[in-house]
């Protein structure tokens, strides 16, 4: 699937179940990912890419790890949380 049809179809999962206003950006990682975090304030992420959330977790209160076999056995940092849906995302933030 492209990265527009990924997007879609999650932004049609987020419309559905979501009751609150989100916003959903697809950054490359060396396209300043963490440039734009800063600027727009955010504080959580969600990401499938272990090395990408290693990173930004020194930068925001909470990453979310998606968990899959290719970032499975690798140690992350505290404020790290694997999870294997974006419902577990929401379900975490609730109780954060």
């Amino acid at each position: 699937a492209s990265a527009t049809s990924a997007m879609d179809a999650n932004r049609k999962w987020l419309d559905k179940w979501l009751k609150q206003p989100y916003s959903m950006y697809r950054v490359p990682y060396r396209k300043g990912k963490l440039d734009m975090i800063n600027n727009l304030g955010i504080t959580h992420f969600v990401d499938d890419r272990f090395k990408t959330c290693n990173d930004l977790a020194d930068h925001l209160e909470h990453v979310f790890l998606l968990d899959a076999q290719y970032n499975r056995g690798r140690k992350i940092k505290s404020n790290i949380t694997r999870v294997n849906s974006l419902q577990e995302v929401f379900d975490n933030i609730y109780n954060l």
